[in-house]
Parts: structure tokens; sequence; C-alpha cells
């Protein structure tokens, strides 16, 4: 599909092609250790094919009971709102 903007490629392909135009967004959702990560982030620089990558830490709901800070959890934010309207 068409790139929303033209990517640079961090080194020329052997055409001699460096922006692009063309391409492909792809999403991989795993769970692993942080050495894991690493190892897997190394193993797709590595790859020639590929211009960018982005992780992101995977959130589910008890991320969101586990935030030590009140105003962020949503949480304790409608228990506080409850025990307010009493």
């Amino acid at each position: 599909r068409d790139l929303p903007h033209r990517f640079k490629a961090k080194y020329a392909d052997r055409e001699g092609i460096r922006y692009y135009e063309k391409g492909r967004f792809i999403s991989v959702y795993y769970d692993a250790s942080p050495i894991a990560m690493q190892q897997v982030e190394a193993e797709i620089r590595m790859n020639s094919l590929v211009l960018r990558t982005h992780h992101l830490k995977a959130r589910n709901k008890l991320w969101y009971v586990n935030i030590a800070r009140e105003e962020k959890n949503p949480y304790i934010q409608r228990v506080i709102a409850e025990e307010n309207e009493e």
C-alpha cells in the first residue's frame, strides 16, 4: 500500500534505492522477557528489508489496576467518584 509519507532507509539497497513510497505495516504481538525482546529487536534490525521498527508494551486490564498514581488509575477514580456522590 502507499505509505503516508516517504520513508528513508538507513542505507541504500542493492539497486541504490533509499526512499520508499510503498510498503507494508506488520504488527506482531508476543509475550517475552526483556532479554528475549532485545534478541528479537537485534534480529529485526539485521534484516535489510525492514525500514522501521517500533515496540509497544502490551497493556491489559491488570496494568490499570496496578498503576500507583491514583489520578491515572480509572478504578480508583471510579471509587472516589462513588464516595463523593454519597
